[in-house]
């Protein structure tokens, strides 16, 4: 026999006994150690995928029998993919798109004093165009212009608008007009650099675009009802999105649309003082007279007698007219009411910026003699 197993086997009860002990403690530590703790942490990482498979299993069988639903919301949205692409200009429509833009100005009354485009920015998909232009005009002209733009066929925003500083130009309040007119143009592809600065922008159309298509494609795992675990779906080919030649337009409700008017509308930036519009402003002058304003004729005679009275005036064509009451003078709807001894009294009539009508009366005077 061995010296040392026989030395080990002379040794008291109580230490052969400690030294099995020990034996297994070791046996036991490396069996936790090697075997048990791996096992037991693999174990519970299965267990943690198995909850996650059977809670996406149960979302895709609830995709799945919202199926028809799915399938029309994804419809819908196509149709105003295909509706919010074709609003946007191609790159050879951009600068046609622009001009056209201007002439609207010029067409509504506007004076364009700048035009100048702008570098494009990318913003993923998409791009914006713009283009600075400066305008000068009547408050009304600049509404009307606003309203033209806001009926193009194409998106095409104002923006950064600043209105300077009202000033009178031939009895008409003029403002000076600066603003950024922004069209879009979409970017079929995009390069890397593109996607770099508008990386987040095109993260959440990507994902609003084909959030639809990946439901649908993990609609079919509920075909198979067999409970099993894992299912395996075939990924989806990126689909890019297509204009539709056929231009989807939607048909305006004639209730909703709304069209900008002048009329009964004052001019904001005028002046209260300045505003007067004559009455009967279009129609032909009845005498001479209303040719002129009452401040362009001079009082050179007036003659009181048993008869009515009556007064002579020197208009600017040189020549002399006679006033008596009820003679249509000046270009404000004016009329003869009364002829005293040192002047005449004229009764304008005008709308003021209300279009209220009101009446102002007006005196031609003898000029001072000299010496009085």
């Amino acid at each position: 026999m061995d010296p040392r197993l026989e030395k080990m086997l002379k040794l008291p009860l109580y230490q052969r006994v400690l030294l099995l002990l020990l034996v297994l403690a070791i046996i036991f530590g490396v069996y936790t150690c090697f075997y048990y703790m791996p096992t037991k942490e693999e174990l519970a990482a299965q267990q943690a995928v198995q909850e996650r498979v059977l809670v996406e299993l149960q979302e895709k069988r609830r995709i799945a029998n919202d199926l028809p639903r799915f399938k029309a919301e994804y419809e819908k949205m196509k149709k105003q993919l295909d509706l919010a692409l074709g609003e946007l200009p191609n790159k050879s429509e951009v600068p046609s798109l622009l001009t056209s833009v201007a002439g609207l100005a010029r067409d509504n009354g506007l004076e364009v004093a700048e035009f100048k485009p702008g570098s494009e920015n990318p913003k993923g998909f998409y791009a914006e165009v713009p283009v600075s232009l400066k305008l000068s005009g009547a408050y009304h002209e600049l509404a009307f212009f606003c309203d033209a733009v806001s009926r193009l066929e194409r998106i095409v925003n104002i923006n950064d608008l600043v209105i300077g500083k009202p000033v009178m130009k031939e009895g008409n309040t003029v403002l000076s007009i600066s603003n950024t007119v922004v069209t879009y143009r979409f970017i079929d592809n995009p390069s890397a650099q593109q996607k770099k600065m508008g990386g987040g922008q095109m993260m959440r159309f990507t994902a609003a675009f084909f959030v639809l298509l990946f439901a649908l494609s993990l609609a079919g795992c509920n075909d198979d009802s067999s409970g099993k675990q894992t299912v395996t779906a075939k990924p989806k080919p990126i689909v890019k999105p297509v204009v539709s030649k056929e231009k989807v337009t939607p048909e305006p409700n004639p209730e909703s649309v709304f069209q900008y008017r002048a009329e009964g509308r004052r001019d904001p930036f005028a002046s209260l003082i300045k505003i007067r519009e004559p009455v009967n402003a279009s129609v032909e002058p009845d005498t001479p007279l209303q040719r002129f304003g009452l401040k362009e004729l001079q009082l050179i005679a007036i003659v009181i007698g048993q008869n009515e009275p009556r007064a002579m005036v020197l208009a600017p064509d040189k020549k002399a007219y006679t006033l008596f009451s009820g003679v249509k003078v000046g270009r404000n709807s004016g009329k003869v009411v009364e002829i005293t001894d040192e002047k005449v009294v004229v009764e304008e009539r005008f709308r003021d910026f209300s279009g209220l009508l009101r009446t102002e009366l007006k005196e031609i005077t003898l000029p001072q003699r000299e010496g009085e």
